[in-house]
């Protein structure tokens, strides 16, 4: 429900802001993660923002795909699982040399940064779309052309 919420009113424009609780929450987890209790609070919160984006990312791609390729919506609907396991094994990499080299309690501070960076892409594409033709389009709103 949260997440078809937020990818219907102006998925892009709301999705920098998920990517800014998802840091603070993935940050969080540094001071949580020695307490039983509060360290499965942050990560039951983790698992909400994951949801709150992925309706967000998906529709986000398909209005894309329906303003710039419409004969190519099938193949955009395919990437998105693709693109999450490519972000699975990325992430996987990256927390894999954290824990060789720092150890576990640097992965959330890590991952906190990786969601900023997140946040900083999401907020571009916002800015790229309000100054392109995509703006004015009623797919932005998710209506079928």
């Amino acid at each position: 429900m949260l997440a078809g919420k937020i990818a219907s009113n102006n998925g892009v424009s709301n999705l920098r802001y998920v990517f800014v609780v998802q840091a603070v929450i993935l940050t969080s987890l540094f001071f949580t993660m020695g307490t039983t209790f509060a360290g499965l609070i942050s990560l039951m919160l983790m698992a909400v923002m994951i949801y709150a984006m992925n309706a967000t990312i998906q529709m986000y791609l398909m209005n894309l795909a329906t303003v710039y390729f419409p004969a190519a919506k099938d193949f955009a609907s395919s990437l998105t699982p693709v693109a999450v396991n490519v972000g699975i094994a990325l992430g996987a990499t990256l927390g894999g040399y954290v824990v060789a080299n720092g150890g576990y309690v640097h992965l959330s501070w890590v991952g906190g940064l990786c969601a900023l960076i997140s946040a900083g892409l999401a907020f571009f594409s916002y800015l790229l779309d309000a100054k392109d033709e995509f703006a004015e389009s009623p797919a932005k709103a998710g209506l079928e052309l």
